[in-house]
C-alpha cells in the first residue's frame, strides 16, 4: 500500500516539475513578445494612482481653510464633499492644520484658530 502512495507522490511531484518549467518558459516568451524582456515575478507590480492630476501645492489647504471659513464647524466630511476630497483625505489635512496652528478643533468639525 505504501508503495502505490510513494510511486503516486513521485509521479505528480515529476509532474510538478514539468509544468513550472512549462510555465517559465511560456512567462519568458510572453516577456519576449511584449518586447519588456523576461518578467521577473519576484519584482512587484507598481500601484497606479486613479482619477487624473494631483491638486497644486497648497491648493487643497487654501480649498479647506475657505470650507472652514465659510461654514465654521464643519465636520471633515462636510469639508471633504465641499472640496471634491475624500473624507480621510480632508480628515488628515485638518490634522495638519490644527497641528500648524491654523485650524482648531469645534466639537466634531474645524474652526480658524484667531
Amino acid at each position: 500500500m505504501t508503495q502505490g502512495i510513494d510511486a503516486a507522490r513521485s509521479l505528480i511531484e515529476s509532474r510538478l516539475r514539468e509544468i513550472e518549467e512549462e510555465a517559465r518558459s511560456l512567462q519568458r516568451a510572453l516577456g519576449l513578445l511584449s518586447g519588456l524582456g523576461a518578467p521577473t515575478p519576484a519584482r512587484p507590480t507598481r500601484r497606479r494612482r486613479k482619477g487624473g492630476r494631483r491638486a497644486p501645492r497648497g491648493q487643497r489647504r487654501e480649498q479647506f481653510l475657505a470650507a472652514v471659513k465659510a461654514k465654521p464647524g464643519a465636520t471633515a466630511a462636510e469639508v471633504g464633499k465641499k472640496i471634491g476630497i475624500s473624507t480621510n483625505q480632508a480628515y488628515a489635512l485638518g490634522q495638519r492644520l490644527l497641528r500648524g496652528g491654523e485650524v482648531k478643533k469645534s466639537g466634531k468639525g474645524y474652526s480658524i484658530a484667531k
